[in-house]
């Protein structure tokens, strides 16, 4: 249980740490692109990688519950930065829940891949 838990808190603070980094990636690369850029580049590639690389690194170090467990660890980073800086997540949370539930889909499906690999290689 207590690694569970320190499972999910890991993914919370990857999730964060990773968004850090790749807004420092973006900072660099700003003074070459239009801000329009920048938010598609969030949007379509830093924002995916983060959630890949979480579900990974969950599915990896976990010995079971994999999807569940990537999925807990990214929803507070998924509603943080896709949901309430959006406008709210009551207000908006018909145009924002698809991206949320892409997000934490994204990284749970990356997550049980990792724990199936990591698991067939014991296995073998």
């Amino acid at each position: 249980m207590l690694r569970r838990i320190m499972l999910v808190v890991m993914a919370v603070f990857v999730s964060y740490a990773l968004t850090a980094a790749s807004g420092y990636v973006l900072y660099v690369l700003s003074g070459g692109l239009s801000e329009g850029s920048l938010s598609l580049m969030v949007l379509f590639f830093f924002s995916p990688l983060v959630a890949i690389l979480v579900g990974l690194l969950v599915g990896f170090l976990s010995k079971d519950y994999a999807p569940l467990m990537a999925t807990v660890g990214l929803a507070p980073w998924a509603l943080m930065f896709h949901g309430l800086a959006r406008g709210g997540l009551l207000s908006g949370w018909l145009r924002w829940a698809g991206p949320i539930l892409f997000y934490l889909g994204l990284g749970a499906g990356a997550a049980a891949w990792a724990w199936r690999v990591r698991h067939r290689q014991i296995g073998s």
